[in-house]
């Protein structure tokens, strides 16, 4: 009887396993380095962070546009309150809220208008690079290849199911590599299945930000009331969508901002750096394992 597709059972499991467990590794270590997970990663100071950066990190770039078109547009009205001026004025410097105050300024605009404006999508990706050196974020590029590694173990795993179905019409036996995909799936589940943008230097930066912070949880309503611009604006860079919802619900609501995640535990930003998705995580979940690679090896099976 001819082995499937030319290659024998045995041959072909060790090679099977053999890629898998490479891939695996590939994205465990990557996760690890690019995660700031490891003993030598420094730390950050959470207080030399602007507003509009901590908002990036909570919520993701439309959270740090929508951050930005509040502060401008706060009320409704064109002049800006006392408070308003000193926060614009400190915050001057910023040029995401200089590009996102040039569009804002027009009847009719929108966080969702200004993020597709190309300056302020230039200024975004000057604040990713800038969280991303701090090791605050994933870089794009790392999210790239990431990505591009959990479609070669999708891949690798359909190539796999295809050789047990090959192999089963073939006549033969199966049952290790069987095992090997059911191990790499599980494998695929925990190491590819949620890639947080976010890493765990960005997660403790939030975390301690927050705990300073707690007047202005979102589950406490009182703490927004009679407050500053400044601080509703903190407060909503801190916890993601729920603090716009909370300080400005009819602004949330008409700019289409996401309400999901809208609790206690604000948003954490899970999207990946090129859109301008929101995940409503809760901050600070993101999943690390220190699980194998694609496959479980056998004792010298067949693979169909």
């Amino acid at each position: 009887m001819e082995p499937t597709w030319g290659i024998e059972g045995p041959d072909f499991l060790n090679w099977y396993v053999g890629a898998g467990c490479l891939l695996g590794v590939s994205v465990l270590l990557l996760r690890l380095f690019t995660g700031g997970l490891l003993p030598f990663h420094r730390k950050v100071d959470p207080h030399t962070l602007a507003p509009l950066e901590l908002a990036y990190l909570s919520g993701g770039p439309f959270h740090a546009v929508s951050v930005s078109h509040w502060v401008w547009t706060h009320q409704g009205s064109g002049q800006p309150s006392p408070e308003e001026r000193r926060f614009l004025e400190a915050n001057w410097h910023d040029p995401l809220l200089q590009a996102v105050g040039a569009l804002a300024r027009h009847p009719g605009s929108s966080p969702k208008a200004c993020l597709a404006d190309a300056s302020v999508q230039g200024e975004l990706s000057v604040r990713h690079r800038r969280l991303a050196r701090l090791g605050l974020l994933r870089s794009r590029a790392v999210m790239h290849i990431l990505k591009a590694l959990k479609w070669a173990i999708l891949l690798l795993l359909l190539l796999g199911v295809m050789r047990i179905v090959a192999g089963a019409i073939n006549g033969r036996d199966t049952l290790n590599l069987v095992g090997a995909v059911m191990a790499g799936i599980v494998a695929f589940v925990v190491l590819t299945l949620k890639i947080p943008t976010i890493t765990h230097p960005g997660i403790r930066v939030l975390r301690e930000l927050r705990r300073e912070n707690q007047d202005l949880r979102p589950d406490k309503v009182e703490g927004y009331s009679g407050v500053s611009p400044f601080r509703v604006a903190v407060g909503a860079a801190l916890f993601g969508a729920a603090g716009l919802w909370v300080a400005a619900p009819a602004y949330a609501s008409a700019m289409g901002v996401p309400a999901a995640g809208a609790g206690a535990g604000g948003g954490t930003y899970y999207g990946d750096p090129v859109s301008s998705s929101i995940s409503s995580g809760s901050g600070g979940s993101s999943s690390c394992s220190s699980g194998g690679g694609g496959g479980g090896c056998g004792g010298g099976g067949c693979g169909g």
